[in-house]
């Protein structure tokens, strides 16, 4: 768990890295910025695999305890 957890860190950097770079430099297309929905964000392929395979170990450890698996919504109505 520890090395899983130190990718998905170093993963994380790397991400915010990224997005102050696309801040500084200002990133528009037709002179719109471009920005996700609040309360998302994107993952690159390699983010999510470690999430994959920590969010897989969590719900593995819950299963063997006896907890029943839930699905919420992605996106709510306000």
């Amino acid at each position: 768990i520890n090395d899983t957890l130190t990718k998905l860190l170093s993963s994380q950097q790397e991400e915010s890295n990224r997005q102050s770079i696309l801040k500084s430099e200002n990133v528009t297309i037709n002179d719109k910025i471009l920005k996700i929905p609040r309360g998302t964000r994107d993952y690159h392929p390699r983010q999510m695999k470690i999430r994959e395979e920590v969010f897989r170990t969590i719900i593995d450890c819950f299963k063997q305890h006896g907890a029943d698996t839930i699905d919420t919504p992605v996106f709510e109505l306000t």
